[in-house]
């Protein structure tokens, strides 16, 4: 029988007992304050300025995730700010992983842009990519038929071998035009 995979009061309290037996209280006290605001003692929004002011990659790791789960979509400014922060353009994964818990189609521009100024591929692309396939619409149709141009005829050349990162903006083209097509699909049929 495999093995359960920790829950994230687990891995917190793993982590926390790390940073404290190293002597990093900086460390234990941002875990702390994560694991407050997982036991529900504080709000997960409470969670949003350790993105700027974390010491370590961990505690961004963990607050992004405990955002990703607040089912709160006040927290997606903040999410996309830390995902544009130049601090952390090799650490947008988890950031981009919390996004995806949510419907971002008010935020449409935003995950292609980012989709657009990346050279290579790399996970945070693919998260991008995922975000945009669980936008559930409604779209403007000429938001999202130059969302669809920009990603299908970017503007930045890529490497020349990566093939992978093509793969991954043709694929969200892809999701925006079966999403619209839907859309337009039901438009019309409200019209019969």
């Amino acid at each position: 029988m495999p093995a359960r995979k920790p829950t994230i009061l687990q891995e917190l309290r793993t982590a926390l007992n790390r940073a404290a037996s190293e002597g990093n209280d900086a460390l234990a006290a941002e875990l702390s304050s994560i694991r407050h605001a997982v036991q529900g003692k504080r709000s997960a929004l409470s969670l949003v300025p350790l993105l700027e002011t974390a010491t370590s990659r961990i505690t961004q790791a963990f607050v992004a995730e405990v955002l990703g789960a607040a089912g709160d979509k006040r927290v997606l400014k903040p999410l996309m700010r830390a995902v544009a922060h130049p601090a952390n353009v090799r650490y947008t994964s988890q950031l981009l992983w919390a996004c995806s818990r949510y419907d971002c189609s008010a935020h449409l521009a935003f995950f292609v842009r980012f989709l657009l100024t990346r050279a290579e591929a790399d996970e945070g692309m693919m998260w991008a990519m995922a975000v945009i396939e669980n936008m559930k619409g409604p779209f403007a149709p000429a938001a999202v038929k130059r969302a669809i141009a920009q990603l299908l005829r970017p503007k930045q050349q890529l490497l020349s071998a990566d093939t992978q990162a093509e793969l991954f903006r043709v694929q969200a083209a892809y999701a925006l035009l079966d999403r619209y097509f839907g859309q337009v699909d039901q438009d019309w049929k409200k019209e019969l």
